[in-house]
């Protein structure tokens, strides 16, 4: 992208603070934003509803912040979303939460219209997720959200049960992603 995914906009808002408004309903103001140290000096405007953690994990990529999210959290189920999936709604997140208070699963995962998982929409019981991601994370055979995924109990949903877009699940990573919303 070249620049910080956290700062683009989308309706005159950043996509952290989107994020952050998407995530606030459902979370009662106990948002954590996982920053890798590097992105330390990142300017983000923290309102009360939110606090800054860092990866523990340096240089692994995706599973870091999940691993940062379920270590420093403090409730029995972590809703995890990545900023740069802007069309994110409280709504396909409160169907995630849903699920998952009346399933036995270890994590609920959407499943995109191509047939893969999205582990950074999801809810994920901190529990049964925290030490087998940490084994997982110190086996240094992966380092795939999607290969750590398989080792769980997970039900998945799939994207056509989400109103909205059926972009819901984009994951604004290139130019073209940008620009296409």
């Amino acid at each position: 992208m070249g620049r910080d995914k956290a700062l683009l906009k989308i309706n005159g808002k950043t996509f952290i603070e989107n994020a952050v408004e998407t995530l606030n309903p459902l979370c009662n103001g106990r948002i954590k934003i996982v920053l890798n140290k590097n992105k330390s000096n990142l300017l983000l405007e923290q309102s009360a509803t939110t606090t800054c953690i860092y990866d523990l994990y340096p240089n692994i990529g995706v599973l870091a912040g999940v691993h940062a999210s379920l270590k420093d959290c403090r409730k029995e189920y972590a809703i995890i979303i990545a900023c740069d999936m802007p069309r994110i709604t409280t709504k396909t997140l409160q169907i995630l939460a849903d699920k998952a208070l009346s399933e036995e699963a270890d994590a609920i995962i959407p499943k995109q219209d191509d047939g893969k998982l999205q582990p950074l929409c999801a809810v994920y019981r901190t529990e049964k997720c925290l030490q087998p991601l940490e084994r997982f994370i110190d086996s240094e055979k992966s380092r795939s959200a999607r290969d750590f995924l398989e080792t769980l109990n997970i039900i998945t949903i799939e994207q056509s049960n989400f109103c909205g877009s059926k972009n819901i699940l984009l994951n604004v990573n290139y130019l073209a992603d940008y620009e296409s919303i």
